[in-house]
């Protein structure tokens, strides 16, 4: 019973890391995507002002 009680709470800490890191990671993820977006859209930006001069 009570190894079965901490093998649990291992168990929900894992989880609990795991999800943290998750979380972590894809705003990780979503800000960088966001700049990638930027990015395209500033040399856009440029290339359409350079295309039109």
């Amino acid at each position: 019973m009570c190894y079965h009680g901490v093998q649990h709470a291992v168990l929900n800490d894992g989880l609990g890391l795991a999800t943290r890191y998750a979380h972590k990671h894809q705003r990780v993820r979503l800000t960088r995507n966001l700049v990638e977006k930027k990015m395209i859209s500033t040399d856009i930006k440029q290339w359409e002002t350079a295309a039109h001069s």
